[in-house]
């Protein structure tokens, strides 16, 4: 628990497929691990990878695979908020709190993303997909950037771009 909110401690790691890097989809759902291009389930989930990061999700995973277990959800913008509300009222630097996430028990790992041409960004930086996706425009859906330098940045990503997700418990 971080103030008031119960947070996965880690990436999701919900695995039903893995899709080649190769494959980008907006109509079907996909997920990938980082620096791995096979389709076996075991070999993936074997991957240093995938303990470390979690899974990378398409928008399309985020919106009809079940990621998060009954009573959690994919964490929104207004989640992200109050955490970082609370990391702030306890005088926790961003960027500090960004490179050192365990501090809080967020573990915020920098997993990188699957772009449309392959992974790229791991050690770097992580982005993750929004719960309240609804507000995002044709093909553009908010996400929330975590890097060496800053800990909370907004964008729009593309839908079939793979990034994170977290999850946080129901209130």
């Amino acid at each position: 628990e971080i103030g008031d909110q119960c947070w996965f401690a880690e990436n999701c790691r919900y695995l039903p497929e893995v899709s080649l890097a190769s494959e980008n989809s907006t109509a079907e759902p996909r997920a990938y691990v980082m620096n791995f291009n096979g389709q076996d389930l075991d070999s993936a989930r074997y991957q240093m990878a995938f303990r470390a990061h979690g899974v990378l999700y398409n928008f399309k995973a985020l919106v009809e695979w079940p990621v998060c277990p009954t009573g959690y959800h994919v964490a929104s913008s207004s989640d992200w908020g109050e955490l970082e509300s609370y990391v702030s009222s306890i005088d926790v630097p961003s960027a500090i709190y960004a490179q050192e996430a365990n501090y809080s028990g967020l573990g915020i790992s920098f997993a990188g993303k699957k772009g449309f041409n392959g992974f790229e960004d791991e050690g770097h930086m992580t982005k993750y997909w929004l719960g309240d996706w609804e507000t995002g425009f044709p093909d553009n859906y908010p996400t929330i950037r975590f890097n060496h330098d800053s800990w909370f940045s907004s964008f729009v990503d593309l839908e079939s771009y793979g990034l994170s997700i977290r999850c946080i418990k129901d209130q």
